[in-house]
């Protein structure tokens, strides 16, 4: 499934040209909301609903960033890959745990829904 959804609210001048970004979350409704805030000059290489269709996403086209929903962290932080990527974690609520899996995962920020445009390009552009 591929990321060309609608953005609205930020400008198109982004350092962000061509980054491939994949989406990865249990519920396709909140991937394709998260979907939705992404900026127009990256480039989302699908959305991933389960593990599998993560891993084959992640060897087909190298994303540079993983936003993944706590939701899809246990299981991907316990497979054995090269991780070549950036991980931004999204929380679903500001529990504890979810702090401590971040960390686990090494990931370089943490988002707690319910997000806004503005959110996810300040940590994508990081």
């Amino acid at each position: 499934m591929g990321c060309l959804g609608t953005y609205s609210g930020m400008a198109d001048t982004t350092p962000l040209d061509g980054v491939k970004i994949l989406i990865a979350d249990k519920n396709p409704q909140s991937g394709m909301k998260l979907q939705a805030l992404l900026p127009p000059t990256v480039r989302c290489v699908g959305v991933a609903t389960d593990y599998e269709s993560a891993f084959k996403l992640i060897d087909a086209h190298q994303p540079m960033i993983v936003l993944m929903n706590m939701n899809m962290t246990l299981t991907m932080v316990n497979n054995k890959f090269s991780k070549h990527f950036l991980i931004i974690a999204i929380a679903d609520d500001a529990k504890p745990e979810f702090l401590r899996l971040g960390i686990e995962i090494k990931a370089r920020d943490l988002l707690i829904q319910p997000l806004n445009s503005a959110q996810v390009l300040d940590s994508v552009s990081r």
